[in-house]
């Protein structure tokens, strides 16, 4: 491999997100899997923050999302493409639709804040027909909050 596809390889990423919610704790959480590099990673968290939490699963999402995308940042990765299957992960981002709620405000507050130094291609992809990547961040997301 040339050293021009060598770069362009290095500064390319992926990721699925996908979010959970426990309705007995009421909880969120978010799932990762995140290839770079001829690398699979998974990355999984629980929230417990009650103002998040009043947007159920979605708040997971949305964690999901800004973490990598941080994380791509963090380490000079100029882009990633990001799958998700809820559509307000790109379409807050993109404008099609308005933030309204103190997440979702912050949310594209914070791609606003990302997109100049990272290119982000959104995917959608439908939740729960096999896919495998995305099947794996479902997974991740509700295993950290023992569902």
């Amino acid at each position: 491999m040339d050293k021009e596809n060598k770069d362009f390889c290095m500064k390319q990423a992926a990721a699925y997100v996908d979010g959970s919610y426990d309705v007995r704790s009421g909880a969120y959480s978010c799932g990762i899997v995140f290839i770079y590099d001829g690398e699979v990673r998974t990355f999984s968290k629980r929230y417990d923050d009650p103002d998040s939490a009043r947007s159920r699963n979605v708040a997971g999402e949305i964690k999901g999302a800004e973490v990598i995308m941080k994380h791509c940042a963090k380490h000079g990765i100029k882009h990633l493409d990001l799958f998700y299957d809820y559509e307000g992960i790109a379409a807050w981002c993109l404008g099609r639709w308005k933030a309204k709620l103190p997440i979702t405000k912050a949310y594209k507050e914070f791609y606003d804040s990302i997109k100049n130094h990272l290119n982000v291609t959104f995917h959608k992809v439908t939740a729960h027909t096999g896919d495998r990547y995305n099947e794996q961040a479902d997974k991740l997301a509700k295993d950290v909050l023992s569902l």
